[in-house]
């Protein structure tokens, strides 16, 4: 009997220590439960996220598209009012020209000044080498050395002119490259900037008279000058952006 007893108690100490590995892998399976849900809140709260920045990148997009869109065409309307602009300010200038020859034949001048003036840097080219001659074949023995020396020293002095104007030349093509860089849209400046130069020259024609009385420069140098102003300022951003970055 006390066996059968000693059994039993046995028997319910491992029911007991089964009642209690069950509540154990219950509670394990509990929180591995929690721990699943709480991913799964997790991955669900991310993919909302994303969802939710994916829609206001598609967003943001749509509205950079139809700004790019609107400034186009509000760019495009521009140059057509400039270009309608240059039309109706060249013939206006054409019509003014017309009725006072005198302007037209003094812009033609200035090409004829133009011409006068390589000529008379020619001229004064020959009569420096001439000095040259002159001056070397009083100081050697033989004439023909004399004037020898002198070409030689005459075409170092262009060539010396020559390397000083192309280094120039050079340097203004690389701020020019660096300042053609920054622009966005060049069609549209090269047209404002036409027009502004066209407007100009009517301007010049307009007020041929007080113009004159105050320089007595030729109307084509001033409409000149005045359109290289006018080109700066209208690409003045631009320029400075440029040479700081060539600097």
């Amino acid at each position: 009997m006390c066996q059968i007893e000693q059994e039993n108690q046995e028997l319910l100490k491992k029911v007991d220590e089964v009642q209690v590995v069950c509540a154990n892998a219950l509670a394990e399976a509990k929180r591995g439960r929690a721990v699943v849900e709480s991913a799964n809140a997790r991955a669900n709260d991310a993919e909302k996220r994303w969802q939710d920045e994916a829609r206001a990148r598609r967003d943001a997009e749509l509205q950079t598209e139809v700004v790019k869109r609107n400034a186009k065409t509000l760019k495009n309307r521009y140059k057509v009012f400039f270009i309608g602009v240059s039309i109706l300010t060249i013939t206006l200038a054409v019509m003014n020209a017309y009725s006072h020859r005198s302007v037209l034949t003094e812009c033609g001048q200035w090409f004829v000044d133009r011409g006068r003036g390589l000529l008379s840097l020619t001229i004064w080219g020959s009569s420096l080498f001439t000095g040259l001659a002159g001056y070397f074949t009083k100081r050697v023995p033989i004439e023909a050395l004399g004037y020898v020396i002198a070409g030689v020293v005459f075409i170092a002095g262009i060539a010396g002119i020559g390397y000083v104007v192309c280094s120039l030349y050079c340097v203004l093509v690389k701020l020019f490259k660096k300042v053609r860089k920054e622009y966005k849209d060049s069609t549209y400046k090269i047209i404002v900037t036409v027009s502004i130069a066209v407007s100009l020259f009517y301007v010049c024609l307009f007020f041929y008279e007080p113009i004159k009385s105050v320089v007595s420069f030729n109307i084509l140098s001033v409409w000149l000058l005045l359109s290289l102003i006018g080109a700066i300022v209208v690409n003045l951003q631009e320029i400075i952006v440029g040479f700081a970055s060539s600097l």
